[in-house]
C-alpha cells in the first residue's frame, strides 16, 4: 500500500473550496465583436482544465492603453453574446449573462456565467485559410502503463518519459498519451509559436501528454512530490534548457515557467499518513522543534537512501541526458530565453489575400507567427540583425499559396511580399528544409 504524506503547516494553510467560480478575461481589440481564433481557442482549452460542476464568469473587456486597465466597452453586450453563442457550441451551459453589476472595471459591466457538465468537446476549428486547419494533425502515440511500477516509455522520435512508482495518481491501469514536436514544420502546422510573454524563446522540443485511467476515461494527475522525467530528443544536452508549460490562462498559445510552490515551515506541524482512498491512518503533531529538524532529517537521509537506489535502477537503464520534471500534463516544451538584443519587425502584408505570417529561426531553431495589423505584419521582440526565413500561406478555395525569402532584420532591404499558387507537396518540401 502506498503511503502519501501529507504535511500541514500551521502558518500557511490555504483550502479551494469545491465548485469555486473562476473568473476569467477575455480581451477584445477595439471595434472587435466576433470571435478570433485564439479566442476560441482560448475558451474551448476552459473545458479541458476544468471539473465537471466547475462554474465559469468570462468578462468580455477591452484594454486602455493609456490608463494601463481594462474596461467594458459599448461593444460588451455583443461581445458576451458571441461568447455565449460559442461557449454553448463547445458544451458549456449557459447559466445567465447579468449586467449592471458593481465591478472594479469601467463601464456597463456583463459577465457570461457558464457552467462546465464534464461533456468532451472538441477542439476550435481553425480558420480556413491557415495552415493548420490545412494540415495533418500530429498522430497520438499511446502506451499501457502500470502505475505501481517505475516505467520508461520511448516516444518514435527520441523522447524518453520516466515515471517513478506511485507518480500517476492512479490504482489502475492507466492508458498515455504522448505527441512530438521537434521539426521547425512541426510549430507551424500545429501553431505552437516559440514565445513566452512576447519573447522568443529557442526550442530544444515540445510534447503534449494526457493520462487517463483505462477502465473509467477518467483524466487523472501527477503526484506533486514525484513528477514525471523527460528527455527531450533537441534540447537533453543543453544545461541552459527549462521546461516550459502552455499558459492555461491566455487567449493565444503562450509557453511559461511553471509556477514553483513555497512552503514556509512552522516548528508546530502535523503529519498525517493517508491511503490511497484518502482515509487517515496516522496523525503526528510536533510541537518541538528540535524534535523536528531530527524527524527530518532522519526522513531526508532514508528519501536519499531511496532516490539513490532510484537513480541507479535509471542508470542502469541508459539514463545519461539532462532530464526535465513536470508535475503538470498537457502541452510541454523544453527552451531556454535568448540573451541578446531584440527588436520589434513589421512589414506590408499580400493585399490580395488573407495569409499567416511566420519567422523561422534556423540557428536558434525558434517559430515566431506575426500579427495582423491593418495592412501590416507584426513581429514583437525578435532577435536583431540575425538571418531569418519569413514565410508566408494562405488557402483560399482549397488550393495552396506561399511565400517565402530570406531576410536579415532590421535591414531595409525587404522583399513584397507576393503568394504565388503552389502544390501542397511544394509547400511540405519547403517547410522541411527548415530543419
Amino acid at each position: 500500500m502506498r503511503i502519501v504524506l501529507l504535511l500541514l503547516l500551521s502558518s500557511s494553510l490555504s483550502i479551494a473550496s469545491f465548485g469555486q467560480v473562476k473568473i476569467h478575461n477575455l480581451v477584445f481589440k477595439t471595434n472587435q465583436i466576433t470571435l478570433s481564433q485564439e479566442q476560441k481557442t482560448y475558451l474551448t482549452q476552459l473545458t479541458h482544465n476544468s471539473s465537471k460542476g466547475q462554474r465559469l464568469t468570462i468578462y468580455p473587456l477591452q484594454y486602455d492603453e493609456i490608463s494601463k486597465r481594462h474596461f467594458f466597452s459599448k461593444n460588451a453586450q455583443q461581445q458576451a453574446k458571441e461568447i455565449a453563442k460559442f461557449s454553448q457550441s463547445i458544451g458549456l451551459i449557459l447559466k445567465g449573462m447579468p449586467r449592471n453589476f458593481p465591478s472594479k472595471h469601467k463601464g456597463i459591466s456583463i459577465s457570461v456565467n457558464l457552467k462546465y457538465d464534464g461533456v468532451p468537446t472538441n477542439e476550435a476549428q481553425a480558420e480556413p485559410y491557415t495552415l493548420q486547419a490545412n494540415s495533418t494533425p500530429k498522430p497520438s502515440q499511446y502506451f499501457i502503463i502500470n502505475p505501481n511500477r517505475d516505467t520508461i516509455i520511448y516516444g518514435n522520435e527520441g523522447t524518453v518519459l520516466y515515471f517513478n512508482a506511485g507518480c500517476l495518481l492512479s490504482k489502475d491501469t492507466v492508458l498515455f498519451e504522448l505527441k512530438e514536436f521537434y521539426q521547425l514544420a512541426d510549430y507551424m502546422k500545429n501553431n505552437l509559436p516559440t514565445t513566452s510573454n512576447g519573447n522568443m524563446i529557442e526550442t530544444g522540443g515540445s510534447i503534449f501528454i494526457n493520462a487517463k485511467d483505462k477502465k473509467t476515461d477518467r483524466t487523472i494527475g501527477i503526484d506533486p512530490t514525484l513528477g514525471i522525467d523527460i528527455a527531450f530528443t533537441k534540447g537533453k544536452t543543453d544545461s541552459e534548457m527549462q521546461l516550459f508549460i502552455k499558459d492555461p490562462k491566455s487567449a493565444t498559445f503562450n509557453w511559461i515557467l511553471p509556477k514553483v510552490k513555497k512552503s514556509y515551515n512552522s516548528w508546530e506541524m502535523t503529519e498525517t499518513l493517508l491511503d490511497q482512498n484518502g482515509n487517515v491512518l496516522l496523525t503526528k503533531t510536533f510541537t518541538s522543534e528540535v524534535e523536528w529538524k531530527k524527524y527530518k532529517k532522519e526522513k531526508a537521509e532514508q528519501a536519499l537512501r531511496e532516490e539513490e537506489q532510484k537513480e541507479l535502477k535509471r542508470e542502469n537503464a541508459t539514463l545519461v541526458d539532462k532530464t526535465l520534471r513536470t508535475f503538470k500534463l498537457g502541452y510541454i516544451n523544453c527552451d531556454k530565453f535568448i540573451d541578446e538584443p531584440t527588436s520589434n519587425f513589421a512589414m506590408y502584408t499580400d493585399k490580395n489575400r488573407i495569409a499567416e505570417y511566420f519567422l523561422v529561426y534556423s540557428d536558434i531553431r525558434g517559430v515566431l507567427k506575426g500579427h495582423i495589423s491593418s495592412d501590416k505584419v507584426l513581429f514583437s521582440s525578435v532577435p536583431s540583425n540575425r538571418k531569418a526565413t519569413l514565410i508566408a500561406i494562405s488557402y483560399e478555395d482549397n488550393l495552396p499559396y506561399f511565400f517565402k525569402s530570406e531576410i536579415v532584420i532590421g535591414s531595409k532591404n525587404v522583399s513584397e511580399v507576393l503568394l504565388k499558387r503552389v502544390s501542397q507537396d511544394f509547400i511540405n518540401q519547403q517547410l522541411a528544409l527548415l530543419n
